[in-house]
């Protein structure tokens, strides 16, 4: 599990580190410095001229610091003040006391295209109002260098708790963060701005961290032991049996994904409910999967009440159309199914109709909305939602009794306590039909082999997105099917165990 900061919480470790902990500010910005200039030394020679742009405040200073030890090196470097130093911090007149010391100068303006790397080190995370002024034509000026550009902790002009543009930002092709990741590098359009991200660690005491306690974190690789584990003597009911309700006429290809996905996730059996038309192609697509097929919605409803009692875990959604069926289905389950319930596509769009059913539904539930979805569950805008995703899924989620996963290009989830997860995995290759389909089946099939529900939907969103990562390696993104997904589910179960 790694953390994922605010502006806010950053700034507080780092206050905490400084003044309640003993360590001086200085020494965390030599050591922020130190990890920029090792890593430049490592990618760039001596030949590429390079000019630094450092603000008044302490990320300017670690920018001064950087240019002071690759001058100490021998390199090419200018350094260009940005900013009346009248109004400096004081870490900031610190360095340039060593620089000046040292006999080296600055500069107060420069021609960016001169140069084979940039340095920007004009704001820090704590970045809360627009750029404007000398600073906007500054980073105006820097953009429009075709040369590369590394950012000191984060892009001039992002918020680091939203990942909001103010104003205008530095478009990056690196970004050197310090510490922790912060939200904003991490999510849209910061992400894009940041380019490339590296966390370095420059000495922030894990006591400074666990007691500001960020509110959001995400899984790498590393935390894939936290998938369920197969037993010696287990058999087909030890993992569970899935009922999947999806697909309307020409829609199997939805309830195929889902069932599918389950089965590689871990389930030991999976029943698909679904209409008559789509039998035989689904027999064909997937034997091992049980068939219940519906001729009118009367027959649906019986035909659910009958078998969803045997199944801990359930589906509803994927490809049903938002019909008549799908609301009584859906309407059905809320009152009466008692196990682990994942409402997707159709269903999500119905969902806003039986809010008041809730609360009181005898299911755990897991619902997984994309934008538009949320936006009708929600009854307000996407832009809305945007504004500030954490606050409308963590609120809903809380009033609720469920887990809300957003999908979107950075898929949030929140169970409705304080931590929200965001999800690290997966590329824009994804963005195809189906895809939401494979992502209820795992999660199904996750929480079916033994994960608590919102514990699968977590590990589910994160395994799902490595698998496209996985299919992005050979693939590439434009031609990537959900059936890839599909195929590159072991490969993702498989890496913890190599």
């Amino acid at each position: 599990m790694r953390y994922i900061t605010t502006s806010a919480e950053m700034q507080e470790i780092d206050r905490i580190s400084i003044e309640e902990i003993g360590i001086p500010g200085m020494v965390l910005m030599e050591k922020a410095a130190l990890k920029m200039h090792d890593f430049i030394v490592a990618r760039f020679d001596k030949t590429k001229k390079i000019c630094i742009v450092a603000g008044i405040g302490n990320n300017g200073g670690d920018g001064l610091a950087l240019g002071r030890m690759l001058l100490e090196d021998g390199y090419s470097v200018t350094i260009q003040i940005a900013g009346n130093t009248k109004k400096a911090s004081r870490q900031f007149l610190e360095q340039m006391k060593i620089l000046q010391s040292l006999g080296y100068e600055t500069e107060q303006e420069v021609d960016y295209g001169v140069f084979d790397l940039l340095i920007d080190g004009i704001f820090g995370v704590g970045l809360s109002r627009d750029v404007g002024g000398d600073y906007a034509k500054i980073v105006q000026q820097m953009n429009e260098a075709d040369v590369y550009k590394i950012a000191i902790d984060a892009p001039s002009g992002i918020c680091c708790t939203t990942g909001r543009v103010l104003g205008t930002a530095l478009k990056c092709d690196l970004t050197i963060t310090f510490g922790l990741m912060k939200r904003g590098l991490f999510l849209y359009p910061g992400k894009t701005y940041a380019g490339e991200v590296i966390v370095a660690d420059i000495g922030f005491p894990q006591a400074a961290v666990k007691k500001v306690s960020p509110s959001a974190y995400t899984y790498g690789r590393e935390d894939l032991f936290r998938l369920p584990k197969r037993r010696e003597d287990s058999h087909k009911g030890t993992y569970g049996k899935v009922f999947i309700v999806a697909g309307t006429t020409n829609m199997a290809g939805a309830c195929y994904f889902s069932a599918k996905a389950a089965y590689l996730c871990g389930s030991g059996l999976v029943e698909i409910l679904t209409t008559e038309e789509n039998r035989t192609i689904l027999q064909g697509l997937i034997p091992e999967a049980v068939m219940t097929t519906y001729r009118s919605q009367q027959e649906a409803v019986e035909l659910l009440r009958k078998h969803q009692k045997a199944c801990k875990t359930a589906v509803i959604g994927p490809g049903m159309g938002k019909n008549e069926i799908t609301r009584m289905l859906l309407k059905e389950m809320l009152q009466q199914y008692d196990g682990n319930l994942v409402i997707d596509a159709d269903a999500c769009n119905l969902l806003f109709q039986f809010e008041d059913l809730l609360p009181e539904a005898k299911a755990k539930i897991v619902i997984t909305p994309h934008l538009k979805e949320a936006s009708r569950i929600l009854g307000i805008s996407m832009e809305d939602i945007l504004a500030d995703p954490f606050e409308r899924i963590s609120s809903y989620a809380r009033k609720n009794q469920l887990t809300f996963v957003l999908k979107n290009a950075r898929t949030l989830i929140s169970d409705g306590e304080r931590l929200t997860f965001i999800n690290s995995s997966g590329n824009n290759g994804m963005s195809t039909g189906g895809s939401g389909d494979v992502l209820t089946g795992m999660i199904a099939g996750l929480c079916s082999g033994g994960l608590d529900l919102a514990e699968a939907a977590r590990l589910g969103v994160y395994c799902h997105g490595l698998a496209g990562d996985l299919a992005k390696e050979e693939k590439g993104t434009y031609s990537l099917l959900a059936s890839d997904l599909l195929n590159y589910i072991p490969g993702v179960l498989n890496i913890h165990n190599r």
